[in-house]
């Protein structure tokens, strides 16, 4: 049902050559999810290279098996959303939150957030930004630089 909800929210019509559509991406990356409703919004068609996708697609579902491990959340928000220049997105999730200190998870062997996430993230040549604290839940969000679709001619 999920699946069919992303789908159905699509643009008509196709994606630039080698593109791929970042809401239908993500739809489907949460429904692979299990334990934790989640949501996905985006208030507009964005597309990127399959390449970058899956990088971006990898990164999404660690942030969101986080959520289900750890979290003791009752649901979550994958946000998407183009904004001056850059594909902006966000997982949020009403869990416990947590202390977020890079050195101290490095040190605890926790490489999970910081490879999985920040590492696919930072090769495409974007950021992580991580918001938390503990009883508030968590906001992990990805900035990238958009790269414009290819075009004839």
């Amino acid at each position: 049902e999920k699946t069919l909800r992303v789908l159905l929210s699509e643009p008509p019509g196709e994606p630039p050559a080698g593109m791929v559509s970042v809401r239908a991406a993500l739809g489907a990356v949460a429904a692979s999810v299990h334990g934790v409703p989640v949501t996905v919004t985006s208030p507009g068609p964005s597309w990127v290279s399959a390449a970058m996708m899956k990088e971006l697609a990898g990164a999404v579902h660690e942030a969101l098996d986080n959520v289900v491990q750890h979290a003791s959340a009752t649901r979550a928000t994958v946000y998407a959303e183009e904004l001056d220049g850059e594909l902006l997105i966000s997982i949020r999730d009403d869990g416990m939150g947590f202390a977020y200190n890079e050195q101290r998870l490095a040190r605890e062997g926790k490489l999970g957030l910081l490879k999985s996430m920040k590492g696919r993230v930072e090769d495409l040549g974007g950021a992580m930004l991580v918001h938390t604290a503990t009883g508030r839940g968590t906001e992990v969000e990805f900035r990238l630089p958009i790269r414009e679709a290819p075009r004839d001619g």
